[in-house]
């Protein structure tokens, strides 16, 4: 901030003064007393005046300085801030008050050739140098990453599910990230608060305990790992996949169709979860939380480089939640244990190699509450628990993550991704099935069981690059992806009359599958679906090919 003031030739200096003082508020710098002419001359500038100039803020000081002398005045605010000055009494020229009042503060004033002074810090020398400015940095970053831990941040402008890092600008279509920031602040845990925490999109539990999500009134069946397309609403009866959040960087999901992307996609849209990887930087993080319900939980995540030249690179994350629920008797344990290894073969070439286990126990209570006839509600409490005290279900599951990158140089780059998962889902538990009459009767108990259990495998490949032609620059992407699930899927249930709403029986006989099945049958169903898919892609032409369950749709 610049400040000049000036006084007329006629007005007595101290007058000057005395009104400077009372108009110019304290801090606002630096008022400078305006010249007798345009230019003042070295003589007037050597002639000696006594000066009583009282003890205050260096500003202050130099401004009533100024008044007395008859000169013209600039300077930097920023220079003088928080500086104090003795004062002034004596006869001085006007470069002598300078100096006196200016010892010891690093500070010099200099004579321009109008015959102005101003205010610049004290070099080396002494020698007198053009005033100098506060420093300013400005910073830049030059490479958006697609990664979102360590953002700070909400959103992001890179996602990697359409083969590679791209600008959402550039995607014809709507697309979020649920970064890994918004999931600590938020304490997203499981991918059905993931979903719902998206614009557009709902996770809702099936069947099954297990996960069905929808976008555009449409289901997402299949769900991309670290850009892999894999199956994961397949089953004999009804959904049990579920996903745990904990070692997943972010979240992103495309609304609208997304063959594209996956081949066989659904008309709803796509989810893709990144996983961690091995940090540069040594880091350990802590975590704790609790909440409703005796929900509570801890987590370490530690990783960074494992040898000198920060080539290696690792991590592992342990993960543990517990918790009950507004529903009597319902509780929940889920572990969660991930490693990833990182490694730069070369400047030009990385592979990953990750490795995860889950396991989800829980005492569940399944399909909900009972209407009666017409389906209104009969009056129980949110709270009424209509299972038994045998109601049990596990998950495990298992995933084995690799994947190989080398970059051409800054236009052409390949990769290839992979990933092999098995799942178990079993479990044994009451229900209540139909519809109640007026009194809570007329509905049956069900004993139920399942076993399934699932192996998928897939990977996906790309070449992508720039080329010039035509005095345009295009970009050329030529890929395959395939993916193959099979399952083993087993169930039973029988029936049983004399249900009395208002005295649920939760102290019923133990049952188990085998138990359930000599009294009915076991029912047995497997799945062989097997997906592949050849993608070329120049200007907008495009290929695609999917076999499923050893037939081609039509």
């Amino acid at each position: 901030m610049r400040q000049r003031f000036h006084r007329s030739p006629s007005t007595p200096s101290s007058l000057a003064a005395a009104l400077l003082c009372c108009a110019v508020p304290a801090g606002l710098l630096l008022a400078a007393a305006p010249a007798a002419q345009a230019q003042q001359s070295s003589a007037t500038a050597q002639t000696r005046q006594a000066y009583r100039l009282p003890a205050g803020s260096l500003d202050q000081t130099l401004n009533r300085f100024a008044a007395a002398a008859g000169i013209e005045w600039t300077a930097n605010s920023a220079l003088t801030a928080g500086k104090t000055s003795p004062g002034l009494n004596g006869s001085y020229t006007v470069a002598e008050g300078l100096a006196e009042l200016l010892k010891g503060q690093g500070l010099d004033a200099v004579r321009n050739p109008n015959g102005s002074y101003a205010l610049q810090l004290a070099s080396g020398s002494g020698a007198a140098t053009a005033q100098t400015l506060p420093s300013v940095t400005v910073t830049a970053q030059l490479e958006k990453s697609a990664t979102t831990e360590g953002s700070i941040s909400y959103t992001s402008s890179v996602v990697t599910m359409g083969r590679g890092e791209q600008a959402m600008k550039d995607i014809p279509q709507s697309v979020s990230v649920l970064t890994r920031q918004r999931m600590d602040d938020q304490g997203i845990t499981d991918m059905r608060q993931a979903t719902n925490s998206v614009t557009g999109v709902v996770g809702a539990q099936g069947v099954g305990p297990g996960l069905v999500i929808f976008s555009r009134g449409f289901q997402i069946d299949q769900w991309q790992y670290d850009g892999v397309p894999m199956p994961r609403n397949t089953y004999a009866l009804g959904n049990w996949a579920s996903e745990g959040m904990a070692f997943y960087d972010r979240m992103e999901v495309l609304r609208g169709a997304s063959g594209l992307l996956q081949g066989t996609g659904s008309p709803g849209g796509a989810v893709n979860l990144v996983r961690k990887r091995g940090q540069a930087e040594r880091a350990i993080t802590l975590t704790a939380k609790a909440g409703s319900w005796d929900g509570f939980g801890a987590q370490v995540d530690a990783g960074g480089a494992l040898n000198a030249e920060g080539t290696l690179r690792g991590r592992v994350l342990l993960d543990e939640d517990r918790s009950h629920s507004y529903i009597d008797s319902v509780w929940n344990r889920a572990h969660t244990q991930y490693a990833a290894l990182d490694y730069d073969l070369s400047s030009a070439t990385t592979i990953g190699l990750g490795v995860s286990h889950a396991s989800n126990r829980s005492r569940p209570m399944l399909i909900g509450l009972p209407r009666s006839v017409g389906g209104a509600d009969i009056g129980l409490p949110r709270s009424t628990y209509t299972g038994a005290w045998w109601n049990r279900s596990q998950n495990e599951q298992s995933n084995l993550f690799f994947d190989l990158e080398h970059r051409f140089n800054d236009r052409w780059t390949y990769k290839f991704a992979g990933i092999a998962m098995r799942e178990r889902n079993s479990s044994v538990h009451q229900r209540i099935a139909g519809e109640a009459d007026a009194a809570g009767k007329g509905v049956d108990y069900a004993n139920f069981a399942v076993d399934f259990s699932s192996r998928k495998r897939g990977f996906d490949t790309y070449l992508r690059g720039q080329i010039d032609a035509l005095s345009l620059q295009h970009e050329l992407i030529l890929g395959a992806n395939y993916s193959q699930f099979n399952s083993d899927d087993a169930y039973t249930r029988t029936w049983e009359k004399g249900v009395d709403l208002w005295n649920i029986r939760h102290d019923r006989p133990w049952q188990d599958f085998n138990s359930i099945a000599a009294k009915d049958r076991a029912r047995t169903s497997t799945y062989d679906t097997e997906q592949k898919g050849v993608l070329q892609h120049l200007a907008h032409e495009i290929f695609t090919r999917a076999d499923r369950g050893g037939g081609r749709p039509p």
